[in-house]
């Protein structure tokens, strides 16, 4: 047994080297031609400022700051935006100096490996530690991660994304395998993944049971979709010290009927749009979602070809896929609970999904493998080359010529109390972080925030 298992150690550690390699050259890339994700039409910069401000509180010795005095005339910060990828982000702020704008490129290699770890925990209980590596990588830079990451800049998203490889491999291990010993391990990344979003964290429970009720029926095994189903609700309640306050007064279930719609068809597209690869480049915060032609036609190859236990997953992603169009929309919105049924945030989980069960297929062969390798990688790489901007100069420099151009450096210095920028959030999260970046006495205190955003079309 110890003479098999060399070998298996030995690939373990050159696949994270090789990936340890990956996650350092795609953090000094972004950092040398100074990607970043679009500034105005997203939230980065509100979620640069919790990071900033995290940092800075944890500097003078406050863990767990409850109360700023920079945004709203004062608020509580982590009330209903749980802070744990905040954490993971001013964690890398102690390794720049406390730039919180370099530490992001750190944060993107770190999120990578995450992802890639929970991939090769999958290929070493699979014996297929090449191909998880593979899923791996075509996961992480599918063509809506890569909109996640570079149009939205969702710190919380992209930290939750990195994190799905695991839960769906505890999920897999109880579901195909019966070891329930993985439900600790499900249970506690669950509690992770909730104190980082928590509308997400239902998104993930739901798409979860989806996967799972699939699976059970078509091979007819109920007890790990009972067992799953029991581990998923314990984990929402060990997070119950952090969950009641997003489910009691934030946004999570706080949304009026009408509000509730109006959100339900602005996550919905058509389904032509969606898988129209010259569409991906349009203008607006959603960033013209896009699901991958590829990816699509080999969902729909895998629900046709793969057996029982595979087609699950491929049907699982369908039906996500067909939740995100405009002609679910209807449907959708009739459901309990149907205010966090933003279907376009499911395809996170949809692709999680998907690559699982791609990799899963022992039976395909090495040559379809291949094509459909260069066709995703190609369509990704189209999707990095659309979104991702490359810049001449620093964020630092183009943002503060940016605030120049509307005199807010000026506004900064008039400023005796508080500032007030009315500009119906044309500027985005931008000024939150901007006016207390520094976080000392030359930070101003601003009356309005990361508030109302414009969504351009």
């Amino acid at each position: 047994m110890s003479d098999r298992m060399k070998p298996k150690k030995l690939h373990m550690f050159l696949f994270m080297l090789a990936a340890v390699g990956i996650a350092l050259a795609f953090s000094a890339c972004l950092y040398i031609f100074s990607i970043y994700p679009d500034s105005v039409d997203t939230d980065t910069f509100g979620h640069l400022f919790k990071s900033n401000y995290l940092y800075e509180s944890m500097k003078k010795g406050n863990l767990y700051p409850i109360y700023t005095e920079y945004w709203y005339n004062g608020m509580e910060l982590f009330r209903y935006w749980p802070p744990l990828s905040y954490y993971a982000l001013s964690f890398m702020q102690f390794f720049t100096g406390g730039d919180v704008l370099t530490a992001f490129y750190l944060f993107a290699g770190l999120t990578y490996m995450m992802n890639m770890s929970g991939w090769l925990c999958i290929g070493k209980s699979e014996n297929r530690l090449a191909m998880a590596f593979l899923a791996g990588n075509l996961y992480y830079f599918c063509p809506d991660n890569i909109r996640i990451f570079m149009a939205e800049g969702n710190v919380p998203r992209i930290f939750i994304t990195a994190l799905l490889p695991y839960i769906f491999y505890c999920v897999w291990e109880c579901m195909r395998y019966k070891n329930y010993r993985k439900l600790v391990g499900f249970a506690l990344v669950t509690v992770l993944i909730t104190t980082a979003h928590y509308m997400i964290a239902a998104m993930m429970g739901i798409s979860i049971f989806i996967f799972c009720a699939v699976y059970s029926m078509m091979n007819k095994e109920l007890k790990g979709l009972v067992f799953v189903t029991i581990d998923l609700v314990c984990a929402y309640l060990m997070s119950g010290i952090m969950l009641i306050p997003g489910l009691t007064g934030g946004g999570l279930t706080s949304q009026n009927s009408e509000a509730s719609i109006a959100t339900i068809n602005q996550w919905a597209q058509e389904a032509v749009k969606s898988l129209n690869p010259f569409f991906r480049s349009g203008e607006g915060y959603v960033r013209s979602f896009y699901f991958g032609i590829v990816i699509f036609v080999v969902v729909l190859f895998g629900v046709i070809a793969a057996n029982k236990k595979m087609g699950a997953g491929f049907i699982t992603t369908l039906v996500i896929f067909i939740s995100t169009t405009t002609s679910a929309s209807a449907v959708v919105r009739l459901l309990p609970m149907s205010q966090v049924f933003w279907m376009q945030r499911f395809v996170p989980m949809a692709m999680c999904i998907f690559f699982l069960s791609l990799l899963l297929w022992k039976e395909l062969k090495r040559s379809v493998i291949i094509l459909f390798t260069i066709a995703m990688v190609v369509d990704g790489v189209m999707t990095f080359s659309l979104l991702a901007e490359v810049r001449d100069e620093q964020v630092v420099d183009l943002v503060e010529k940016d605030m120049s151009q509307y005199l807010l450096p000026e506004a900064v210095e008039l400023t005796e109390n508080r500032l007030g920028i009315l500009d119906n959030s044309t500027w985005g999260a931008v000024p939150s972080w901007y006016l207390s970046k520094n976080m000392d006495e030359t930070s101003v205190q601003y009356s309005f925030g990361w508030h109302i955003r414009v969504r351009r079309h």
